[in-house]
């Protein structure tokens, strides 16, 4: 049988409650890997939020170029890898 999908989070160091749920579920999944952005916020990847918001539940929002950057990294890498089999 195959092995499952690889499975990538991809989460700001800021993004707290999100972390910390990824923390504790993660691992119970077969083939996953945790990537924490340091300094990012929840949105990172989201250019629209230019200053600090609270989001849903008081999420803090705040866009990184340097962590999205790093986002695509680690995606593109990850794609790299899987894909040329």
């Amino acid at each position: 049988e195959d092995a499952p999908l690889p499975f990538v989070a991809i989460i700001g160091q800021k993004d707290e409650h999100i972390l910390r749920s990824c923390r504790i579920h993660l691992p119970r999944r077969p083939n996953t890997k945790l990537h924490v952005l340091p300094g990012a916020y929840h949105a990172f990847d989201i250019s629209f939020f230019r200053t600090l918001r609270h989001g849903f539940r008081g999420t803090p929002m705040l866009y990184s170029e340097t962590a999205t950057e790093n986002a695509r990294k680690i995606v593109f890498g990850l794609l790299g890898k899987h894909l040329r089999k």
